[in-house]
Parts: C-alpha cells; structure tokens; sequence
C-alpha cells in the first residue's frame, strides 16, 4: 500500500509539471513583442482603391446590420465570402444561415471562414453547421482550430468581420454574427459600427482588397476545413435543419436603400499577419501613422486600452502632435468587459496621461465600435481594439476610407457616444460634468477580484 501511494503522488506530481511546462509554452510566446519599424507596414497592407470607384455607408444599429446581411445574401447572384470571429447558431446565426443556404440552391458559391475557437465552441455538433459545410455550393473553414500539440499558437485568433458579395458589396466593422450584435433586444447587445461599401466604377474596389485579404487567408494553409461530412448519428437532425433553412422567410425591409451612401476617393487595407505564431504589429503600426498624420482632429475609439508601453509609445507621438486628440471607451460601469475594465485599476495611468481629451461612455449598452476620423476626412472602421491582443496575437482589419462626407457622418455617431461621457485624465478640461454611473456592486467585486489575475496575463486580454 505504502508503495502504491507513493507511485500515485510521484504520477501526480509528474502530471502537474507537465501541466506547468506546458502553460509556460502557450504563455511565455505572447510576452515577447517584436518592434517593427513604423516605415515599414505600407508594404505589408496592399494596394489602395482608386477614385471613383466606391461608394459607402455607415451602417450603426445593430437591427438594420442584420438586415442588411441578409438582403446582401438574398440578392447575391454568384459569391459570398463571410468572414467572422463569432458565428453563433443563435437567432440571428440561424437566419444568416438560412439565407446563405437558399443563396446556395440558387447557385451561388459561398465560402465562411471563421475562428476556429470561438466559433469552433459556437458551432460544434449543431446541426446548422453539418447543413451548411455539408452543401456542395458552400465551404466553411475554421482558422488555427484547436491543436494541443502546437501550444504557442493556441492564443492566435481570427478578429476579422466582414461580408463580400458578387465583389460589388463589402460590409466590414466589428460586428460579429451574435445575437449580442445584431439584435438590440438581446442582453448583452453591443453598440458598433461597420461600413457598407457599394463599388460603382470599374477600378479597384474596397471589395477587391478585402476580397485578397480573404484569398490569401483561404489559401494560407491556417484554414481548415470542417463540417463537410455529415456523421451517420447526425443525419436526421442536419435534414431538419435543412428543410427548416430552406423554407424560412423574412420581411423585405430594403434598409440598404435607406442608408446614406457618400463617394468614396479612395480605401485602403490595414492587415495583420496570419501565421499564428508571430508576433508583430501591422495593424497598430498602420493606424498610428494615420494618426500621426492628422494636422487637426483626430477621434478615436476603442472598447478598451488595455496597452504595454510601446503601444503607449506609438499612441502618444499622436497625442504630442498639434492636432486635438480625443479618445473614447467605455466606463467600468457600462462597459461588459470585465477582464479589460480591470486593468485600468493598476495601468490606467497609461491612458489618462496622455496629451488627449480622454471619455468614458455611459450608454445604454456596452460600446463595441473600434473607429477613428482625422482631419474631418479620413474614416477608419474594423476589427482592431487598442489592446495587446489585437496588437500582437489575432489577425485584424481596418478599413480606411477617404471622403469628407462619409467622415463627417462618422463624427456625428461618435458625438452621440459622448452623451452622458464622463471626462478622464490629467488634461481635461470642462465646465461640466455629467452625473457618474455606479459600478454595481456585485460588478466592482469582481473587477477587484480579477485584477491581480489580469495584471500578470494582460497580453492575453
């Protein structure tokens, strides 16, 4: 018996080391972030769009995104390409799904790509997902799936939102396919933006670049393919699922010709890397020159700033600049990220001392948008939050979008995020200040409770 014990505590001893060394080789990758020199990302991102040949629209309630997608779809004559870091099989995913389907009978060949994590834990078994990756006119990838055997890639996930159809619609922004996106009933609904971009002229399109970024990933060998085979066990319930996503309907809203389309002079591309083991900063280093360049405003929003110092660094040669600088994230009381709002608690000072007019949203629902407009000119809209995360480990997106019409528009919803902001930092200076949302008690114990814990895996935020 003595024996038995001991060989029982040495295997539990052994398992635990193993367990330790091997967290060590999916976190200790993501604590070492390359520099990469600010000159060198316009060759990383593509080419530009040319004049004239798009038109945009910002598309802000989540209600009409929904909308929107499927009118997109029921229209599409020959291509979808859906890009999506959450694909829920929730409301909304089922009604995406069913038109994709019917777009699918009629001919149109469609193509998903999405996280192979997160919506790997959204789709996994449901009959929907065997539906649509089984149907021969659709192919659904997952990419970096799940592989415990390659432990310094498992942190790399896919950030990226966006729809092509017939390359001659593209709607990109930070909106996932969730209910907690695209339905402003649902608890937990997020406040986001994204644009809607129509090509009209027969040059490069914003629908052309976004539509490389999706080949080159497609093709990049992360991309795996799944649900293409349905399992015996499965049938039944996939059949089902087939004939209700076949015969579901909806009301024609036509919300596309209700929004405000601009010209567009010209769309650029800001993409990240795809080999999930690198660690570089494309986007952040994209973006912070478009900031850099202002010579009289810039906003900028994000849900969270959650930032190690070189990222501080980059921001804050745009906050020393002449131009006015103004920053706008959520408040600890509204905002529904509770790991993000928990690091301000020991780094928040990272932000408010920056030279920058800095505000806290106290909205109805959490804020989601990740945008930015500079010189009441240059839109900015994607999936790249102002966190480590989005800087060095998943693949991002922003779309930059040259037109003083659709900017100025882009200037007035982020105006209205301000109603009711509270004013931070060391640099403000106001008359008024409107009245402070409480944290909800039960909520500031666990953003207490959580910040010893965020503080050491920040980069994982």
């Amino acid at each position: 018996m003595g024996r038995g014990k001991k060989r029982n505590k040495s295997l539990r001893r052994l398992v635990r080391l193993v367990l330790v060394v091997y967290l060590l080789f999916v976190l200790l990758p993501c604590t070492v972030h390359p520099r990469m020199a600010r000159e060198v990302w316009p060759q990383m991102t593509g080419r530009a769009s040319e004049a004239g040949s798009d038109i945009a629209a910002w598309v802000t309630e989540g209600e009409t995104a929904l909308s929107v997608r499927l009118e997109r779809i029921q229209e599409a004559k020959h291509s979808i390409l859906l890009s999506s870091y959450i694909y829920g099989m929730e409301e909304s995913g089922k009604m995406v799904s069913s038109a994709l389907m019917q777009a699918a009978d009629r001919g149109v060949q469609v193509r998903i790509i999405a996280d192979g994590l997160i919506s790997g834990l959204h789709l996994h078994g449901t009959p929907e997902a065997y539906a649509l990756g089984s149907h021969p006119n659709i192919e659904l990838r997952f990419y970096n799936p799940v592989n415990l055997l390659d432990p310094a890639g498992l942190n790399a996930r896919y950030h990226e939102k966006y729809m092509i159809v017939d390359d001659e619609w593209l709607l990109l922004g930070g909106r996932n396919v969730s209910d907690e996106f695209l339905i402003p009933s649902q608890t937990g609904y997020n406040i986001d933006l994204e644009a809607l971009v129509h090509r009209t002229g027969s040059g490069v399109s914003a629908c052309d670049l976004a539509r490389e970024r999706f080949e080159e990933t497609w093709e990049s060998g992360w991309c795996t393919q799944v649900y293409d085979a349905v399992p015996q066990r499965r049938q039944a319930a996939t059949e089902a699922a087939l004939e209700r996503m076949t015969g579901e309907r909806w009301p024609d809203t036509a919300q596309t010709e209700k929004l405000a389309f601009h010209p567009v002079q010209s769309a650029h591309l800001l993409v990240s890397h795809l080999d999930p083991h690198e660690r570089t900063a494309e986007v952040l280093y994209g973006l912070m020159d478009y900031l850099v360049s202002a010579e009289e405003t810039v906003t900028l929003c994000s849900p969270y700033f959650v930032m190690d110092r070189a990222m501080q660094k980059a921001l804050k040669l745009a906050a020393d600049k002449p131009s006015a600088m103004t920053l706008i994230t959520n408040s600890a009381a509204t905002g529904n990220n509770v790991i993000a709002s928990s690091d301000a608690l020991f780094h928040g000072s990272m932000l408010t001392s920056l030279e920058a007019e800095i505000y806290q949203a106290q909205r109805e629902y959490s804020v989601h948008t990740k945008a930015a407009s500079i010189d009441h000119r240059l839109s900015i809209v994607g999936s790249f939050n102002m966190d480590m995360r989005s800087a060095y480990l998943d693949t991002e997106m922003m779309l930059v979008l040259e037109s003083p019409e659709l900017t100025a528009e882009l200037e007035r919803y982020l105006e209205g995020l301000l109603v009711n902001a509270i004013p931070v930092g060391e640099h403000m200076q106001v008359s008024e200040i409107p009245e402070k949302v409480e944290i909800p008690p039960v909520k500031k114990v666990r953003l207490y409770f959580v910040a010893p814990i965020v503080y050491l895996i920040r980069y994982l935020v």
